[in-house]
């Protein structure tokens, strides 16, 4: 069980990016009439009326609500700003250069779409530290039958751990789609990793659906979709002598978006967002037990 808090990466940060924006206008003093979008920063913007005030804020809703309404992040910068379910896209490749703030140990992609992601780790100029490539696809089919029935399977997620610390080092992502197709990311977090403990296979995945449902006086069901998000119960065996760190690194992050690692084999167990609340079992001298719930951001 593995924590990762993850380093802001902000628009000086991303070195080269092949990722278009929107055909919006980027804000730039004057006056603007009802219905125009502008961009600003790492956000599009729409004017609720006719304003000359610049819209400003990094977070919802932004600080000029009554002029400006924050319509989302760019198409550039959601993979470094929402969940996994607010995706980045682009035609055939996504291809980002980052150069974090901080050390990185871990790097996690979420919400892929693709066929395969590349990672390359330089110093900006001649030499290269690591490459490697992660392929998304993978067998779905459990006997020969399935093969020509079951459609192969992609992964939604792909954990880079292990990593060695570099000062100033360059992080080169590209996530490749098949020829014609759209390539997407949902979140990129870098960052230190922080080890808890060792996850149990009695931890349990929940899916659940804010989806609405009504039924009108015929007995008719209305449904309205809604997003889907994850929560996670982790069950985690801590060596008791490492109870007090892992109860201050939880308080250290409470409400603070988090990537929370179970197992990267099994990707459900990989997730960006909160935890509700932990508890620690001290069950005896040499191993604890904890329970951590968590929830998608």
């Amino acid at each position: 069980m593995n924590i990762v808090l993850p380093d802001r990466i902000t628009s000086d940060k991303v070195l080269m990016t092949n990722v278009l924006l929107e055909g919006h206008p980027n804000w730039s003093t004057g006056s603007y009439a009802e219905g125009d979008k502008v961009i600003n920063g790492p956000v599009i913007w729409e004017a609720l009326r006719a304003t000359s005030v610049e819209p400003t804020g990094d977070t919802y809703p932004g600080h000029h609500p009554e002029d400006w309404l924050w319509v989302g992040y760019t198409n550039q910068h959601r993979m470094f700003t929402d969940g996994r379910d607010s995706k980045t896209r682009n035609e055939n490749r996504i291809d980002v250069t980052v150069v974090p703030s901080g050390l990185v140990t871990t790097i996690a992609l979420l919400g892929l779409e693709g066929v395969e992601v590349r990672l390359s780790v330089t110093d900006g100029a001649s030499t290269t530290y690591l490459e490697v490539v992660e392929s998304l696809q993978e067998p779905a089919a459990s006997n020969f039958f399935e093969l020509f029935t079951v459609p192969a399977q992609l992964k939604e997620t792909v954990v880079f751990d292990d990593l060695m610390p570099r000062p100033g080092a360059h992080y080169r992502l590209e996530i490749a789609a098949s020829p014609g197709t759209t390539a997407a990311c949902g979140r990129i977090v870098m960052g230190i990793n922080r080890e808890l403990g060792v996850t149990n296979f009695s931890s349990e995945v929940t899916s659940m659906s804010s989806r609405s449902l009504k039924r009108d006086e015929f007995g008719n069901l209305a449904i309205t979709p809604r997003r889907t998000f994850r929560a996670v119960d982790y069950n985690v065996t801590v060596m008791t002598e490492r109870v007090e760190f892992v109860q201050r690194q939880l308080e250290q992050i409470d409400g603070v978006p988090t990537i929370f690692i179970g197992n990267k084999s099994y990707g459900s167990t990989v997730t960006f967002g909160i935890y509700q609340d932990f508890r620690i079992n001290i069950s005896g001298p040499e191993v604890s037990k904890a329970t951590i719930r968590t929830e998608d951001f």
